[in-house]
C-alpha cells in the first residue's frame, strides 16, 4: 500500500528553537519527512526550488529575510506551500500579517507538542483536501489524529506532559462510547487490509450520526476493530445514536458491540474509563448480533464468579479421555457442558471464555497430551482467541471436536504422498493469503484432508507447523513493508492480517529478537 509523504521545512535563527520542533514528534510515524532546518529566511528562498516542501514552519523574526517577507514571496512564487508561523513575540499586528500572507496558523514559542500536532493535521488536512481523490481522502490528517489519542489512552505520553506533551485540553478527553467490530476478516477483506482506508471510512459513517461539533472519534490503532466516541451529548439521546449505529452497520458483515457509558465524574481518564468500557463489554452476549450494553457499576463482569464447568462434569471429562472414547467427551464438553447451547443460554463473553479456558487446561492437561505437540496445540489456542473475539462459534466448535479427536486417535497414519501434494497446495495458498486468519478444521474440509494428519503431514514436510509457517510469513511481510515505506507499524500490523498490535509485537520479537519499533529503528541507522 503506497502512502503520500509530506515534507516539513522548518526556518528558525536560533538552534535551541529548532532542535525543540524537531524533537517534539516522530516525523516518520506520521508520513513526514522533516528536512534539514534552514536558519534563515534567506536559506529557504535558495533551498525551496529543489527540496519542495509540502509545509514550511517559520520564526517571524529573522535576519535577512524575516518571516513576513519570507511568506510574501512564498505567496507569489510558491503558493502551495502551507506556512505557518511561529514566534515569542505575542504581536497582534504580525499575527494579522502572516494570515493576510496566506499563513494557516501562528504559533508562540516555545511550542508545544500539542499544538504542534493540532496545526500539522490542519495542514495536512488542507493539502488532502487540495489533493482528493476517492481513494486518498484525508487519510493523514485523520492518522494523526487517531495517533495522538491512542497514545494518550496507552499511556505512552505520561514523561511527556510535562515536557510540552499534550496539551490538559486534549487529555480532558473522555470516551462516552466504545464501538468494536468482531469480524476481522470482513473488515479486511473490505478496505483490502489498508488500516487508513478502514479508519476514514468508518469514522465518516459514525461523523454523520454524531453531528454535535464537541464531538472527538478516533480508532485506537492498538486494537484497530475498535473506535471511541467522546461527546457531551447525554445518556438518552446517546441510546438513540447507538441505535442509528447498529443501524448503519448490517449484521450481515459481522456483529459490533457498542458501550455506553452512563455518568462522568472529576476523577475520570481516558485510560481508567476505556478500562471499565471493555470489561463492561465482556457482558455481550456471545451470538451473531449486535449489541448495545450500558457500563455502570452493577453490570461490570464478576471476574471471580462460578466455576465454568462443574467438579462432576471434570472428572467425568477426564475420564472418557483416558479411555480415548470420542464421542463421549464431546456430549460431555457440548451437551452436559452445554457448549453447544451458549447462544440459547444467554451466555455472555466472559462466560465463555472462562469455559473455554477450563478446557483447554483439561485437555491440555490430559495424560494423551503428550503425544500431542507444542505446534498443534499452540493452532488450536490461537484459533480459538481469535474466534472467540470475532464471535464465531463455528470456528470454536470444530477446533474442540478437533483438539478432542487428536486426543483420543490411537494410531497415527503415515503420511501419503497425495496428503504431501495437498499440503504443498495450502502451503502456496497461505503463502499468497498471509492475511487472512486460518484454521485447522477450515483448510482440511477445504482440501478434503483430517486436520490432525494435515498438522502433522505440514509439520514433518516444513520442519515448522502451519501457526508458526503464516507468524514469519506475516513477519517477512511486515520487515519488507518497513523497508519500502513510511507506514506507521499499527498499519502495518494490520496490513499484514493482525487485529492487535500488542500481539503481533509479541509474535515479532519472538522471530526476530526485536521490537518493531526497534527493528525499524535499527533500519534507520543503517
Amino acid at each position: 500500500m503506497s502512502q503520500r509523504n509530506y515534507k516539513v521545512l522548518i526556518a528558525d535563527d536560533e538552534y535551541w528553537s529548532r532542535e525543540n520542533i524537531k524533537n517534539l514528534i516522530s516525523w516518520e510515524t506520521y508520513s513526514m519527512t522533516l528536512l534539514p532546518p534552514a536558519k534563515d529566511g534567506e536559506e529557504v528562498q535558495k533551498r525551496v526550488a529543489e527540496e519542495k516542501p509540502d509545509i514550511l514552519l517559520t520564526d517571524i523574526n529573522m535576519p535577512f529575510v524575516d518571516g513576513l517577507e519570507l511568506l510574501q514571496w512564498l505567496s507569489v512564487h510558491y503558493p502551495d506551500i502551507i506556512t505557518v508561523a511561529i514566534s515569542g513575540y505575542d504581536d497582534f499586528q504580525k499575527v494579522k500579517g502572516v494570515f493576510t500572507l496566506g499563513g494557516i496558523d501562528y504559533l508562540l514559542k516555545p511550542v508545544e507538542r500539542s499544538q504542534l500536532v493540532d496545526v500539522l493535521r490542519k495542514a495536512i488536512n488542507l493539502i488532502e483536501e487540495r489533493e482528493m481523490t476517492q481513494n486518498h481522502s484525508h487519510r493523514i490528517s485523520s492518522f494523526i489524529e487517531d495517533n495522538e489519542l491512542s497514545s494518550i489512552l496507552n499511556g505512552k505520553l505520561y514523561q511527556s506532559y510535562r515536557q510540552g506533551g499534550p496539551s490538559r485540553e486534549m487529555t480532558d478527553y473522555v470516551p462516552t462510547v466504545l464501538l468494536k467490530f468482531h469480524n476481522i476478516s470482513w473488515l479486511s477483506r473490505k478496505y483490502g487490509n489498508d488500516m487508513l482506508a478502514m479508519s476514514v471510512s468508518i469514522k465518516k459513517v459514525l461523523r454523520e450520526i454524531f453531528k454535535d461539533e464537541n464531538t472527538l472519534i478516533f480508532n485506537y490503532y492498538t486494537k484497530v476493530n475498535e473506535f471511541l466516541i467522546c461527546t457531551p451529548v447525554k445518556l438518552d439521546r446517546l441510546k438513540i445514536l447507538a441505535q442509528k449505529v447498529t443501524e448503519a452497520f448490517p449484521e450481515s458483515e459481522g456483529p459490533i458491540t457498542i458501550v455506553i457509558r452512563n455518568r462522568s465524574t472529576a476523577q475520570d481518564t481516558m485510560e481508567k474509563v476505556y478500562r471499565e468500557m471493555i470489561t463492561a463489554m465482556m457482558q455481550r452476549h456471545f451470538s451473531s448480533r449486535h449489541e448495545i450494553i450500558l457500563c455502570t457499576r452493577e453490570n461490570s463482569p464478576d471476574l471471580f464468579g462460578p466455576a465454568p464447568f462443574s467438579k462432576d462434569l471434570e472428572r467425568n471429562l477426564i475420564a472418557a479421555l483416558h479411555v480415548q472414547d470420542e464421542e463421549k467427551s464431546n456430549a460431555i464438553i457440548f451437551e452436559k457442558g452445554r457448549l453447544a447451547h451458549l447462544e440459547e443460554d444467554g451466555r455472555t463473553l466472559m462466560e465463555l471464555s472462562q469455559f473455554l479456558a477450563r478446557i483447554r487446561e483439561l485437555l491440555w492437561g490430559s495424560e494423551h497430551a503428550g503425544d500431542v505437540s507444542a505446534e498443534f496445540r499452540d493452532e488450536i489456542d490461537e484459533t480459538l482467541r481469535f474466534s472467540e473475539m470475532s464471535l464465531n462459534k463455528e470456528v470454536i466448535f470444530d477446533n474442540i471436536r478437533l483438539a478432542v479427536h487428536v486426543l483420543c486417535q490411537k494410531k497415527k497414519k503415515p503420511a501419503a504422498g497425495s496428503a504431501v501434494e495437498q499440503v504443498e497446495l495450502i502451503r502456496q495458498e497461505i503463502s499468497e493469503q498471509y492475511f487472512e486468519h486460518f484454521d485447522l478444521p477450515g483448510l482440511g474440509e477445504k482440501y478434503h484432508i483430517e486436520p490432525s494428519y494435515l498438522s502433522r503431514t505440514f509439520s514433518a514436510q516444513y520442519g515448522e507447523s502451519i501457526t508458526a509457517y503464516i507468524a514469519r510469513i506475516r513477519i517477512e511481510k511486515a520487515i519488507e513493508l518497513m523497508k519500502s515505506g513510511s507506514q506507521n507499524l499499527e498499519a502495518i500490523s494490520f496490513e499484514v492480517g493482525y487485529d492487535d498490535y500488542n500481539y503481533f509485537s509479541r509474535v515479532f520479537k519472538k522471530k526476530t529478537g526485536l521490537r518493531p519499533t526497534e527493528y525499524r529503528k535499527k533500519l534507520e541507522d543503517q
